[in-house]
């Protein structure tokens, strides 16, 4: 499954949401502050980030900015305890997959939200493997279409000296 790294400052919310993730298989790193974060993902990648927004040393935002410096594809899904249309907005903007509210189902909703987030990194990766072999495809089928216009020009060459040839060869003949 996935290597899931949730960035909580309550020891009790992070443990309640990696139970939720474990049930599913997932591998789950902790960090308790920004600067713990910003380590643990330099240290081993993660599929999935689990980012509270208030942190003691810095906000989400903040780690969250830091992490696209190490991996600009990171899949980040938001939680807060307070939730804000502005600060959504705003994170979302920047590149969060997801924004969550803490609420007592968050819990139940974690794994549905980490599996969605999961599939969309999936459909993200194919489409980049699709794209880059479709360009390769491009490119080899303009190469040996050059390939045909120069084999053409040749045929039409020794066809126009062919002609050239028959009709001298009639002329000689007397016509």
């Amino acid at each position: 499954m996935a290597n899931i790294l949730i960035v909580e400052d309550s020891k009790s919310a992070a443990a309640a949401h990696a139970y939720s993730l474990w049930e599913f298989g997932h591998t789950v790193t902790f960090a308790y502050s920004a600067k713990e974060a910003v380590e643990a993902f330099q240290g081993t990648r993660h599929e999935v980030v689990l980012l509270d927004f208030d942190l003691p040393d810095g906000t989400g935002l903040e780690v969250f900015r830091a992490l696209r410096q190490v991996d600009p594809g990171v899949s980040v899904v938001m939680v807060t305890g307070k939730g804000s249309e502005r600060v959504a907005g705003q994170i979302l903007k920047e590149g969060a997959r997801e924004y969550l509210t803490k609420c007592p189902e968050l819990w139940a909703v974690l794994p549905e939200v980490v599996h969605r987030v999961l599939q969309e990194r999936q459909l993200k990766r194919q489409l980049s493997e699709n794209t880059q072999a479709l360009k390769l495809a491009h490119n080899a089928i303009r190469q040996k279409a050059a390939e045909l216009a120069e084999v053409n020009a040749r045929l039409q060459q020794e066809i126009q000296a062919h002609a050239v040839t028959a009709a001298a060869l009639r002329e000689a003949r007397g016509g």
